[in-house]
């Protein structure tokens, strides 16, 4: 991957996404347990604020799941880079 993981662009995340990144949480959060945060309904009833960034091949490198309580105020439930890109962010 030649494109650095901050010059991507988000993209709208899926329900596959979603059961990937649940599937290798480890590698977002190390051993801290998250799965139970990462809900179907972020995609489903929040899909304009749930945002993945995917390598060349489709793997999700990065995520934000949230949602917007008005135009000016918004949560993020769940956001993180895979450990391995933690470094490049900072």
């Amino acid at each position: 991957m030649d494109e650095p993981i901050a010059a991507r662009s988000p993209q709208p995340a899926t329900i596959e996404d979603l059961q990937a990144i649940v599937a290798c949480i480890e590698e977002f959060w190390g051993d801290r347990e998250t799965a139970g945060l990462h809900q179907a309904l972020y995609i489903h009833e929040f899909g304009d604020t749930a945002l993945v960034i995917r390598d060349d091949e489709g793997r999700v490198l990065a995520y934000l799941l949230g949602f917007s309580a008005s135009e000016v105020a918004g949560y993020s439930v769940s956001d993180e880079p895979r450990t391995v890109f933690r470094r490049e962010l900072d």
